[in-house]
Order: C-alpha cells, then structure tokens, then sequence
C-alpha cells in the first residue's frame, strides 16, 4: 500500500473513533441529567415544551406542563422512553407562555 492511503486510513480511523467517543459521552451524560439541570435557562429562548402525549393546541397556546432548556430535550424524551408526538389534534388550551424564573424553565398560565 502506498504511503498516502495508510495515512488516508489512519485519518479515517482517527476521525470515526472521536465520532463514536462523542456520540457515547454526549448519551451517557445526557441521559443522567437531573430534571433541574435540563430546566437551567438564562433567558426565555433557552426553554422548550416537551411532551409525551398529544398536548398541541390550535388556539394559540400550549397545554405541555414540562418546559427544559432546549439542548436537553433528547436527553429529557431518552429519559421518559418516549418520542415527541407527531400529529396531533386541533385541540384550544388554557392560554400559557414559556418564561425563564430564576435561570429555570417555566410554563406559565395567561390572564
């Protein structure tokens, strides 16, 4: 084999290896995360609804109960073994917003 295609391969190898490395640390110390790590926000965009079930709504607001930082809702769905919901119905829900409390992720009601 030629010079070059041993140090193309040793590349390749190299490059694999940190891909599975990162994959395997980011799922092993995503999935272990506390519910109050995953709700760490510093502002209101930090933070998204995640669900289980079917909670859309079609008149504007939500009917999710659990807000987390949006870098961890895989971690926060891998936790609860569910996936997000797909399709859901149009269904009108108490009016709420997303807000960020003390640097945690909140749902809260509208007047």
């Amino acid at each position: 084999m030629k010079k070059t295609s041993k140090t193309v391969l040793i590349i390749v190898a190299v490059v694999v290896i940190l891909v599975l490395l990162y994959f395997s640390y980011n799922h092993f110390t995503l999935s272990s995360v506390s519910l109050d790590e995953m709700k760490y926000c510093e502002s209101r965009e930090n933070c998204v609804p995640v669900d289980c079930g079917c909670s859309c709504s079609g008149c504007g607001g939500f009917s999710y109960e659990e807000v987390v930082n949006k870098k961890f809702a895989y971690a926060w769905y891998d936790q609860k073994g569910c996936s997000p919901s797909q399709v859901c119905p149009e269904v009108c829900c108490s009016q709420r917003t997303i807000e960020c409390e003390n640097n945690l992720c909140v749902v809260k009601e509208l007047q």
